[in-house]
């Protein structure tokens, strides 16, 4: 393994002994929804109610308040940024890059549907170049194929344009050894009885670096019948089978 990729794993392990070294430190992990804005209408979204608000755009934090969160915050280990659509926000890479130069950040995650391919390269190649101790995790959601990945995010032409931008990034990958791309995969009513399959074709299409498969983060109405979500223990034995059987992901 080269010294490049070493730096940035010796760089997370060491921050990772920061809770034990310094009793009274916030959080080590901080969830970051930096809008509700997405160009995807996707039923399962925390924001689903919100994504067409007029005004949800007058609802986020300012880049000042990030940059004043972040002085205030302390040392960090792991930052996961999200929303809505990340890249929706012009200033993203602002924000990011407060958390870094505060919070001394190791490993930064930022899930995407892939859409914004220009904004998405431009941002990440600034901050996989500017700081190359940290760990940047690029998330690709990806909840099925074809025009089933389309249907279920209401996108028309959402998958093929996911592909397109993941060969962008996957070409800057090649260039900056802080830089993983993984496949992230929602396990709905809609997949489950092909998440073999769905797992199976997605690894043989994109070179992730890793995959995994989760519940989609949603309130369950009052009454209903979610079993589907409900049965932990079901998912967790269904989802680890079916990666399992998945083709190897890249390695590096």
């Amino acid at each position: 393994m080269e010294r490049s990729t070493l730096k940035p794993l010796a760089n997370i392990l060491s921050s990772a002994l920061l809770f034990r070294k310094q009793p009274g430190l916030l959080p080590q992990t901080l969830n970051l929804f930096v809008t509700a804005r997405c160009n995807a209408r996707c039923e399962f979204c925390l924001y689903r109610h919100a994504v067409d608000n007029p005004t949800a755009r007058d609802a986020e934090m300012r880049l000042e308040e990030y940059e004043a969160l972040a002085r205030a915050y302390g040392p960090l280990h792991y930052l996961a940024v999200s929303g809505g659509e990340p890249f929706v926000r012009e200033d993203l890479a602002d924000i990011v890059q407060a958390f870094i130069d505060h919070c001394q950040v190791r490993v930064v995650d930022i899930p995407s549907n892939f859409t914004f391919a220009k904004t998405m390269h431009a941002v990440m190649d600034r901050l996989t170049a500017a700081n190359p101790e940290v760990a940047f995790d690029l998330q690709l959601s990806l909840d099925d194929l074809g025009e089933k990945h389309d249907a279920s995010r209401k996108v028309p032409g959402l998958f093929a344009k996911a592909q397109e931008s993941f060969r962008a990034m996957a070409e800057l990958r090649e260039q900056r050894a802080n830089l993983r791309i993984k496949g992230s995969t929602l396990y709905l009513p809609a997949n489950a009885e092909r998440l073999d399959e769905v797992l199976t074709e997605l690894a043989r299409t994109f070179a992730f670096d890793r995959m995994s498969v989760s519940y989609p983060q949603m309130l369950l109405p009052g009454g209903g019948d979610q079993a589907v979500y409900a049965d932990a223990a079901a998912y967790a034995t269904r989802a680890e089978q079916a990666l399992a059987k998945a083709s190897p992901c890249r390695r590096r």
